[in-house]
């Protein structure tokens, strides 16, 4: 019985023990989950923000891209002005170097 008795008291001291290490915890888990989920927010938006940087530069790729064809689109054309043979190859030709220069600056911008 004795022995019970011993091995009941060191069970309670192991539990008071617990007790005592539950208490000094106290709030820090909670925190440590806030703090988690808010890094995980965090990383989903630098992620978002990467994606979307990506999406920029290739676009302004795209747009350089397409600016250079149409400048040198621009210099032939306006090197054909001088072989025209009559008014409507010199308008049709006036009009694309006016297309091209319209969609120049829209695409600098």
């Amino acid at each position: 019985m004795e022995h019970k008795l011993r091995h009941l008291y060191s069970l309670q001291l192991v539990d008071n023990s617990l007790d005592e290490l539950e208490e000094m915890k106290g709030s820090l888990p909670r925190q440590v989950r806030e703090l988690e989920t808010q890094r995980n927010d965090l990383s989903a938006a630098i992620a978002a923000t990467e994606g979307a940087m990506r999406g920029a530069f290739a676009a302004r790729d795209g747009a350089d891209s397409e600016i250079i064809g149409l400048r040198e689109k621009l210099t032939k054309y306006k090197a054909q002005q001088y072989e025209v043979r009559n008014n409507k190859e010199y308008d049709a030709l006036t009009r694309e170097m006016d297309h091209a220069q319209v969609s120049i600056v829209r695409l600098e911008k």
